[in-house]
């Protein structure tokens, strides 16, 4: 099966400045008409009101309507939804990782990676890339499938697989950060927020250009941004 490769792969460039937080007051999302959340759900209402039955038009619309409205940005059909506008990936992102994220594109929802016929494929809840040459993958993790650190690292394998092209070589390949957001502690430590990068057995670090960042929506964070986002997710 012929992969699908991320489009528009931008030059790669290290130098992502590490800045103050720009970013002031709480994360929220508006729910007026024209704003993100009528973005995310309108075209999912106006589909239920092509198929309904007309005798039961009005009460189907209603009922339907409420549950859109209740949906929160932990439900993964929104969260892909939403994360689409470039503004709101953006300041997710530098919510979460605590520094400038350079401007992004190609926000793309689930997005599939088919390497071989015979291999795992895997479909990426958000893949976004920054000018700087750094791709991102943000998971929305609803359940604890005791898989994770595995599944991360196969998701890795993957996305590098569909960056490098045969005739290039290993030093281009571009950096490459996977979040996953949980409403669960994964380690078990209280932490907010998990870093993981590649360290030898006496504690070098090895510069292979992949960050791993796993959150725990019900932890303490160490800034006021991202205990922000992490309340919103809670709907506190």
């Amino acid at each position: 099966m012929a992969q699908t490769r991320i489009p528009g792969r931008p030059r790669k460039n290290k130098s992502i400045r590490e800045k103050a937080s720009p970013w002031g007051g709480a994360f929220s999302l508006p729910k007026t008409k024209g704003g993100f959340f009528h973005i995310a759900t309108e075209f999912t209402r106006e589909k239920e009101e092509r198929n309904m039955d007309k005798n039961r038009s009005t009460r189907y619309t209603k009922r339907k309507w409420k549950a859109y409205e209740e949906l929160t940005l932990a439900d993964d059909f929104l969260f892909c939804k939403v994360m689409q506008n470039p503004k709101i990936c953006k300041e997710v992102l530098e919510r979460i990782l605590g520094k400038e994220v350079t401007s992004i594109s190609y926000p793309e929802a689930q997005h599939t990676i088919d390497i071989t016929i015979e291999g795992k494929g895997i479909r990426l809840d958000i893949v976004v890339a920054d000018s700087m040459g750094t791709y991102y993958d943000l998971e929305m993790q609803q359940r604890d499938t005791k898989e994770l650190p595995k599944r991360m690292r196969y998701y890795t394998s993957a996305i590098d697989q569909e960056l490098l092209k045969r005739s290039e070589d290993y030093h281009t390949l571009n950096d490459v950060v996977i979040i996953f957001i949980c409403p669960f502690d994964l380690f078990g430590a209280g932490k907010a927020k998990y870093v993981i990068h590649s360290y030898t057995e006496d504690h070098y670090l090895v510069a292979d250009g992949c960050t791993k960042v796993v959150l725990n929506a019900k932890g303490k964070a160490d800034t006021k941004e991202l205990q922000s986002f992490l309340d919103y997710l809670e709907g506190k």
